[in-house]
This record gives C-alpha cells, structure tokens and sequence, in this order.
C-alpha cells in the first residue's frame, strides 16, 4: 500500500513539472517570437541584414543575460547574508558589481562594433531603443494580464 502512494505521489510530481517545464518553454518560444517580430518591424531589417542580426543579437542577449545574472546573485547574497559580512567581504561584493558594469559596457561596445559591420549607425541605435520600447511593451501586457485576473470590487 505505502509503495503505491509514493508511486502515484511521485508520478503526479513527474507529471507536474514536465507540465510547468513545458508550459515555461512554450512562454519562451512565445517570447521569442514576439520579439523577434517587435524587432523586425521596428528595426525595418531587410532579410539579409535579419539573416546575419538575429544570430549576432542572440549572442549578445545572452552574454548581457549571463552579466545580469551574476550581479543580481551577488546582490542577493549581499541580501541574505548583509548582517554576517565583514566590511572587507562588502567591499569584495562592491567590487565585483563595478567590475560587472565595466563588463557590461564593454559587451555592449563589442557587439556594437559587430552590428555596425551589417548595419547602419540609425539601425544599431534603434536596437537601443527597441530594446527598451520592448520592455515597456512587455511590462504593459504584463500590467494588463493581471488586471484581467484580479477581481474587481464593485460598490
């Protein structure tokens, strides 16, 4: 009997997270693709300069998203443990979050370059912009989702 409960406990717990694994990786291919059409009208990219963008642009998000990552970890280590840390240890945190901005601009500067390659100047400064426009766009579904859910009090 006991052998069956934990069997069916450890299905519906398999079952679970290849379902929420699942739903994740549908979000992100959703995600993707809404980007990828956000870029492309706001950008104007012929395909060709789309063919040669896209790979170029994804490496640079991940080497931004992999940045980002790590301050935020170090940011949340600082956060847990801020009360048990020495000032030698806060000032090792402080250091490594300059060195990791200094990274940044330096990922950015590089992959500039490599965007001015195919593009002209206006359109690796519409990235800058797109990107940001993006997140505003991104936030604005997100605002609006919740609203819909949340219930509304009627007096």
């Amino acid at each position: 009997m006991k052998k069956k409960v934990l069997h069916i406990i450890f299905t519906t717990s398999l079952i679970l997270l290849v379902t929420s694994t699942l739903t994740a990786q549908e979000a992100r291919e959703r995600l993707m693709a809404e980007r990828i059409a956000f870029f492309t009208e706001k950008l104007q990219l012929t395909s060709e300069e789309a063919q040669q963008f896209w790979p170029v642009y994804n490496e640079y998000k991940r080497h931004i998203h992999d940045i980002n990552r790590e301050r935020r970890q170090q940011i949340k280590y600082f956060s847990n443990n801020a009360d048990k840390l020495s000032d030698r240890q806060v000032q090792e945190i402080l250091d490594k979050q300059l060195e990791l901005h200094k990274k940044e601009v330096e990922t950015i500067s590089y992959y500039q370059e490599k965007f001015l390659a195919f593009l002209p100047p206006q359109k690796v400064m519409k990235i800058y912009i797109t990107e940001q426009e993006f997140k505003s766009y991104l936030l604005k579904q997100l605002r609006e989702n919740r609203s819909n859910r949340t219930p509304q009090i009627r007096q």
